[in-house]
């Protein structure tokens, strides 16, 4: 494809400013003048010259009166073959401009406009397009090839990391039936939150006053239980299913690397967030995973990288957010037990991985799309996030009230072992600052006030 001689010109003629040249016109010639500079005169045209040699005259005239013996170039820009033009230089292409002009300029370079190749949905029929949205594995769209071909044949590591999310939560599942069958512990004190605590699950309690931190990497490991078996059963399987799908595609998009590294950014802020808002109920499940890795994915379709940008590839994405965005309002419907809390932990799941994944996948080599600087502003609310958390770490915190489902998931820590009975009484009452402590005799907990 021919270089555009217009454009050619343009950046000569930048070029010749930046070192002080002074630009005139005259026919359709161009040329710069600067006494100071070897050459002193460049003129510059398209195709050919204006005959009329009248402004060039003038311009060696006036350098020859400042005592100035006149340095002159003259450059012609054109794709025209077999010209035999005496003390001129032909050029017909960006890189002949700088092969040739580097030799008569210090440091010279131009370089063109890179313009990305923008498929038009105007250009497209209606048939190719639901074509290659129903066969994406055919389509024409190399991207989107590409990634089809990705998601279809994944790597074991792509497996590993999309079946975390699945399989954790199922083998706790099953573990967790076996205790409960064995165990007349659970039967006897045992609930759905304290179900949910004992297996990891996050609240401001135990994860912020009680010091248990490592609830932020197992809250989305933790099965949510429903009051019914069969509830919580469905949905491991179905939030499981679409959460496999949803980290599987992400992978596709963005490499294994890039997917998991943004996915376990998002994934632990979320968490060390969501530990200070939980102060009413306990936080697990895989619905924030979910919203994590849909935020991630949504935030390519809106700000999308030369990787990842392309028509049929972002309208097949939108696509596949679709089923993500039903699961999540499903949740809120028939599964949620405090329809604005978790309402409030799903849009910080999903704020949170929209926002780690255009900070983490920005093409910062980009210089057109660097210069809008988007990544700044979710850099700032990402920092801001953790500082204020941080703060909030090492700042004296409130006591809660006093809450049984507390006291019996940490008795029942100190029953399977987890923790020693020192350390829960520890837990109760300099930490928590109850002036209570338990006591376990066999199969029964006792709660001793000490006041």
């Amino acid at each position: 494809m021919l270089d555009n001689l217009n454009e050619l010109l343009d950046k000569i003629s930048n070029y010749l400013l930046s070192k002080k040249y002074k630009k005139t016109s005259s026919g359709g010639d161009l040329y710069f003048v600067n006494k100071k500079e070897t050459p002193s005169i460049v003129r510059i045209a398209i195709d050919e010259f204006d005959v009329n040699r009248e402004q060039l005259d003038l311009e060696i005239k006036s350098l020859t009166k400042d005592e100035i013996s006149p340095s002159i170039i003259e450059i012609l820009l054109t794709y025209k073959k077999g010209l035999e033009l005496s003390n001129v230089i032909i050029v017909d292409s960006f890189a002949a401009a700088n092969k040739v002009l580097s030799k008569q300029f210090k440091n010279f370079k131009v370089e063109k406009n890179v313009v990305e190749k923008e498929e038009e949905a105007k250009h497209i029929s209606a048939e190719e397009l639901i074509a290659n949205l129903q066969n994406p594995s055919k389509s024409s769209d190399e991207k989107l090839k590409k990634v089809i071909n990705s998601f279809e044949n994944p790597t074991i590591y792509t497996k590993l990391f999309a079946g975390v999310f699945v399989l954790v939560p199922v083998m706790v599942f099953i573990v967790a039936l076996f205790i409960f069958s064995s165990n007349s512990f659970f039967s006897k004190y045992g609930n759905t939150e304290i179900n949910n605590l004992f297996f990891g699950a996050l609240d401001y309690k135990l994860t912020v006053v009680a010091n248990q931190w490592w609830r932020i990497l197992t809250y989305g490991l933790a099965p949510d239980y429903q009051v019914n078996s069969m509830t919580t059963i469905i949905q491991l399987v179905l939030f499981g299913w679409i959460t496999y799908i949803m980290v599987k595609y992400a992978s596709s998009m963005l490499g294994i690397l890039k997917a998991a590294g943004t996915f376990a950014l998002a994934y632990v802020i979320t968490g060390f967030a969501l530990a200070f808002v939980a102060q009413t109920s306990s936080i697990s499940g895989q619905i924030i995973p979910l919203a994590i890795i849909t935020g991630l994915v949504s935030a390519v379709v809106v700000n999308p990288t030369k990787k990842t940008s392309g028509m049929f590839l972002t309208l097949f994405t939108k696509r596949r957010l679709v089923l993500p965005y039903i699961a999540l309002v499903l949740y809120l419907l028939f599964f949620s037990k405090n329809v604005p809390n978790d309402f409030l932990y799903i849009g910080m799941g999903f704020g949170m991985g929209f926002l780690a994944s255009i900070i983490v996948n920005f093409d910062y080599n980009d210089k057109k799309n660097n210069k809008d600087k988007a990544w700044v502003a979710p850099l700032v609310i990402v920092v801001s996030v953790v500082v204020v958390m941080m703060i909030l770490v090492f700042i004296n915190k409130y006591n809660p009230a006093i809450n049984s489902n507390t006291i019996y998931t940490l008795a029942l820590q100190v029953k399977m072992g987890l923790i020693s009975l020192d350390k829960a009484n520890d837990i109760l009452l300099n930490n928590l600052k109850w002036e209570i402590k338990i006591e376990i005799i066999d199969d029964l907990i006792r709660i001793v006030n000490i006041r």
